[in-house]
Formats: structure tokens, sequence, C-alpha cells
């Protein structure tokens, strides 16, 4: 069930709470633009105590105050059924924070939580009272994280983190053993943080995927994450995208994806690569053999580029997926993606939508793939070129899908 446009009204919200108390079928609620709306907030987690069937929740509001977050503490203290809690928080205090930290301690089936700004994609400011340290330089939420044993997805997005003010939760990461996924998205790292970060991808045994989208990393940031990335054996997914990674830092980058033998998922979308950046990843590609997702859209990459990447695929036999979509491949590169698809046998889908390949250049892909017998998804949407009769005819022998 999903509510959106809320506003104050005290009957309704009692009604809601009745009914979730007695509900023994709805599984998800997400409620939207509620930031005004305290009372539905109260009784959806009064509801809650009482409800034993609901395992997601969203409650987009504006301010996490006292008597609400008290009311969700108690919730989460006798709830057995919870798995996904989704606060998109603008104000948040220490004081209320600390009845959902005590909780988390000993919460033994919340695995999923987000305390952030996911519906902007902008940058905000979000007060870091939720970190404030203890006497010990600790945060009651940070404490929290270092002793619970169910949470397995954290995010924490849209957070600006500066030097004088370390992330306390990546600190408490290295103690936590359940927590498999982390998304850093929009979040502003400075140096401190990010060598805090590395300490935790070098030790965490648990995370596997790991997203850093709008995250900038550069210079020091880049040596240390490289360093990390280098000896970590755990994660499997790495997205970058728009990171603002320059040419400098993607060598780093690259050279760490040379030695990591755990990565599979990589996204590099957006990051305006340039051509010596291409040559780092293509050189990524002959050597690493764990890669089978790898993303390259809207990176303005030039037919040479394509080039390299389409060499480099000729001998890979582990990547399966990747993402050119948006880039300019035009004639040489369709060309070059033509005689890869005729050398290469693992690669399953390839996204070429939107890369200003003409007539001449979707015939040379469509002709390749009367040899090539992996492929089974093509995207080529976007160009500039009708489909032959002949290849409809030939596609429509065998299991495929053309998007066009």
């Amino acid at each position: 069930l999903w509510l959106r446009h809320n506003t104050k009204n005290s009957r309704a919200a009692k009604d809601l709470g009745k009914a979730l108390r007695a509900n023994r079928t709805l599984t998800i609620l997400k409620l939207y633009n509620t930031e005004e709306c305290k009372e539905i907030a109260i009784q959806v987690y009064e509801g809650l105590k009482w409800n034993r069937s609901l395992v997601e929740l969203r409650m987009t509001m504006s301010e996490l105050e006292s008597d609400v977050a008290k009311t969700l503490g108690e919730a989460l203290q006798v709830n057995t059924t919870l798995e996904k809690l989704e606060l998109p928080l603008h104000r948040i205090k220490v004081e209320d924070m600390n009845y959902i930290s005590q909780v988390l301690k000993f919460n033994k089936t919340l695995k999923t939580i987000y305390i952030d700004n996911c519906d902007s994609e902008e940058f905000h400011y979000l007060p870091l009272d939720i970190l404030k340290e203890d006497a010990k330089g600790e945060s009651s939420f940070s404490k929290a994280l270092g002793i619970n044993k169910s949470i397995d997805h954290l995010s924490i997005r849209g957070n600006f983190i500066m030097q004088n003010n370390p992330l306390r939760i990546l600190k408490a990461l290295k103690r936590n053993r359940t927590i498999s996924r982390l998304s850093l998205k929009s979040t502003i790292l400075e140096i401190e943080s990010f060598k805090m970060l590395a300490e935790v991808i070098k030790s965490n045994k648990t995370i596997k995927k790991l997203r850093m989208k709008k995250c900038p990393i550069q210079e020091e940031g880049t040596r240390v994450l490289g360093e990390a990335i280098k000896i970590n054996n755990t994660i499997e997914l790495l997205d970058l995208e728009e990171s603002c990674i320059g040419k400098e830092d993607m060598a780093i980058l690259a050279e760490a994806l040379m030695a990591n033998r755990a990565i599979t998922e990589l996204s590099l979308s957006r990051n305006e690569i340039s051509h010596a950046v291409v040559e780092y990843i293509s050189g990524a590609l002959r050597t690493n053999n764990q890669l089978v997702k790898l993303d390259l859209s809207n990176n303005y990459l030039n037919e040479e580029a394509i080039v390299y990447i389409c060499e480099a695929l000729k001998t890979n036999k582990k990547l399966r997926e990747l993402n050119l979509s948006s880039n300019k491949a035009d004639k040489t590169g369709a060309k070059a993606v033509a005689e890869m698809l005729a050398a290469n046998d693992t690669l399953a889908v390839l996204n070429l939508e939107s890369n200003g390949i003409r007539r001449e250049g979707i015939d040379f892909i469509l002709e390749a793939l009367k040899v090539n017998k992996a492929l089974v998804m093509l995207d080529l949407r976007g160009n500039f070129a009708k489909l032959r009769e002949t290849h409809a005819s030939h596609l429509a022998t065998r299991n495929f899908v053309l998007k066009y």
C-alpha cells in the first residue's frame, strides 16, 4: 500500500493505526509526503507494535520529534516481522536518535535501514547530531551498529561528512559482521573519512556491495581507496557512477582492479572518461578474470575509445554484460563491436543505445550475430538506422532480445 500527498487528519491517522493492528496480510506500507503529519507517524508506529505481517515501512518526515522517535523505538523493540525501515529525514536530534539506536543493539529482524534524504538528487546539509560522540568518542548510533547482528543493508547517503567530524559510522563497521550492502551516495568524504573507509574495506569481511554514486573521489582519497581495493577479497559490486574521477585517479583505480580478485560488477558511468583512461580500463579487462558486469555509459567515449575496449574483449572470457550507451561509437566503433562479437563467446548483454550508429554500422553488428551465438540481448535504441528485413528474419530464428 502506497499513500501519497497526506495531510493532517487525526481521525484518518487513528483509523490507519487501528487497521495496522488488525491486518494480517499487508507486507509493504509506504507513506509519502507526510512531512507535517506527526499524528500519522505516531499511529502507524503504535500499530506496528501489534502488527505481525509488515516487513517493509517507509515514512517520509521533515523531523523525527521526540514523541515520534520514542514510539518508533518502542515499536521496534516488540515488533518481530519488520525487515526494512526507510526514514528519509531532514532533521534529527541526538536524543531522539538514541531511542532507535538502543533498540538496534538488540533487534533481531531489521535487515535494511535508510537514514537519508534519498528523495533528492541534490546535496543537502543534514545535521550530524546522530553522530555526536560521548566521552569515549563514540555515538549511540555507531555503537548500535557495532553490536547489531541483523542489519545487512545500511544507507547514509546524502550526508556531508567534514574532516573535523569523522564518519563514526564507518568506524563502527570495522566491528560489524552483518552489513553486506553499504550506500554512500551523494556523500562528501574528506580525506580522514576516506582513510577510515579504506580501513573498513581492508578489515570488514561481510560488505559485498559498495555504492559511492555521486561521491567525489580525488587525489589522496583515490590512493587510499585503491590500496584497499587491491587487497579486499569480499566486495563484489562497486558503484562509482558520477564520482568525478580524473585521469591520474583512474590510473590508480585501474591498477587496483587488475590486482583485485573479487569485484564482479563495476560502474564507471558518467565520469567523462578520457582516452588515456580507456587505455587503463582496457588493460584491466585483459588481465581481470572476475569482472562480469561493466557500465561505461554516458562517458562521451569516441570511436577510438570504443575500439580499445572491443580489442580487450576479444580475449576476455568472463564479462557477460557491457553498457556502452550514450557514447559515440559511430561507424568505426560499430565495426570494432562487430569484430569483437565475432571473436567473443561469453558476452551475453550489450547496450549500445544512443551511440550515433547509422545503417552501415548497424549492418556490421547484426552480421556478426550470424557468427556469435552467446549474445542474448542487444540494445540499439536511439541510433540512426532501420532494421533490414534480412536481419529481422535471421534474429527471429534464435532466442534473442533486440531493443530497437
